[in-house]
């Protein structure tokens, strides 16, 4: 699943190129959400004849919950040139939701670090959509290494991100700026 904004920022061409890889197994790509790539993610994927993927609108706050955690594992996509200048805040969702994920990024970004300490997924360069295709594919037929992979992200959110673990960094921030 991919969840929410679908924009500039984001790294669609390697999921679409992974997608298409993917046509002929039972995997579906779900799209929630909207933004200034989703007509062309519908329009090249409709050009490719891909059948293997559903485009749902943005969901009810109140459904959120729901939505987010009904998948076997998050897409999270950075385009490369973005890096430095955006954080993938889907990320925080689905670590939140116990999902299996796999990042689209650059090989420098701060994703990296964040998966081998989490343990919650993989990481694939931009354009390495034959390595995320593998990957979602190898998922598919081992959906118990998904949920170690989801139980293991979940963990590392609560240990790291909620909101008491936040607010203690901005505390020890502000105190430090003060010195």
């Amino acid at each position: 699943m991919y969840s929410g904004n679908m924009g500039r920022c984001h790294d669609m061409e390697t999921l679409l190129q992974a997608m298409a890889i993917l046509r002929d197994t039972s995997i579906q790509f779900v799209f929630v959400g909207g933004g200034d790539k989703r007509s062309y993610m519908q329009t090249i994927s409709q050009e490719l004849g891909l059948t293997n993927c559903l485009f749902l609108p943005y969901q009810p706050k109140e459904n959120l919950t729901f939505s987010l955690t009904a998948c076997d594992v998050s897409i999270v996509s950075i385009d490369e040139r973005m890096e430095g200048l955006v954080v993938p805040s889907k990320l925080y969702s689905a670590l939140a939701a116990g999902s299996a994920i796999a990042a689209i990024c650059p090989a420098h970004s701060y994703l990296n670090n964040i998966f081998a300490e989490a343990k919650c997924g993989s990481t694939f360069v931009n354009g390495n959509s034959e390595g995320l295709a593998a990957y979602l594919y190898q998922l598919s037929q081992n959906p118990q290494l998904a949920v170690e992979l989801g139980q293991s992200g979940r963990a590392y959110c609560i240990e790291h991100y909620t909101i008491e673990k936040i607010a203690q960094s901005y505390l020890e921030l502000f105190k430090s700026l003060l010195r």
